[in-house]
């Protein structure tokens, strides 16, 4: 069987609208999280666009909306699909969730600031020997 053919057989039906969803989702998460990115012209510099208010109410309720989402298809995958089935509809379900990880790991990557030394105050540490013992 030719390998395009073998693809739209695995992913037919209900799981190739599950995978779908999920290509969709991870775009809409990256495109949002997007926001909160450090500039290219602004690593290592102090400061940015990070706004935890925006994070938590537009990047959480995607990721927790696709979360439920995935249990709940690894849920039908356990209790509902014929055991033939069961071990290629758990490898796709699989292969989706490091996609995720992945799509996380990116964002993370892409949105850590960290400053560069030359916008640090050093602070010496002081002694105090002038106490009486």
């Amino acid at each position: 069987m030719d390998p395009v053919r073998h693809l739209r057989q695995l992913l037919r039906g209900k799981r190739g609208l599950w995978v779908a969803l999920n290509v969709a989702g991870m775009a809409l998460f990256l495109r949002v999280a997007s926001a909160l990115w450090v500039r290219p012209g602004e690593r290592g510099t102090p400061g940015g666009p990070g706004d935890a208010f925006y994070w938590f109410l537009y990047v959480v309720p995607i990721l927790a909306a696709f979360f439920l989402l995935n249990v709940s298809a690894v849920l039908a995958i356990l209790l509902r699909t014929p055991k033939p089935e069961r071990r290629v509809a758990l490898a796709v379900w699989l292969v989706i969730v490091a996609l995720w990880v992945g799509v996380v790991v990116v964002d993370h990557h892409l949105s850590f600031r960290s400053i560069d030394a030359q916008y640090g105050k050093r602070i010496e540490p002081r002694c105090n020997h002038s106490r009486a013992m």
